[in-house]
């Protein structure tokens, strides 16, 4: 009857646990959410100002020196040279995007819609 008795207590017992499984302090916990937190600040920033992607940008011709005797009819359209690639950072694609100012090519190349300055509004 005592063993019985004895090997019930012992299993009310918590085994021992190594220290390895420990449950860590409130500091332990504290410094790695503070950790996280300024990880996660840092790759917010990356993203915004150092992050890039190649764009074709249309480049337009400069203008046709005046005709001492202008043709008449309706003024020629300007004429555009070959799109010229440059580096845009993120947040200027995300607003170019959301007004319709760039297109994503065939080829995967991502172009503007747009020569000089900017639409403001969705065309839609």
């Amino acid at each position: 009857m005592q063993d019985e008795d004895s090997l019930r207590r012992d299993d009310r017992r918590p085994a021992r646990e190594s220290t390895a499984a420990r449950p860590r302090g409130p500091v332990f916990r504290l410094l790695t959410a503070a950790l996280l937190l300024w990880g996660g600040l840092v790759l917010v920033i990356y993203g915004a100002r150092f992050h890039t992607r190649p764009v074709l940008v249309p480049q337009e011709a400069p203008p046709a020196p005046q005709q001492l005797f202008p043709l008449p009819g309706p003024p020629l359209p300007p004429q555009l040279l070959e799109p010229q690639l440059i580096a845009e950072s993120e947040p200027r694609l995300i607003r170019d995007v959301t007004v319709g100012g760039v297109v994503r090519l065939q080829t995967g190349e991502i172009q503007r819609t747009y020569a000089g300055e900017a639409p403001t509004a969705c065309p839609t």
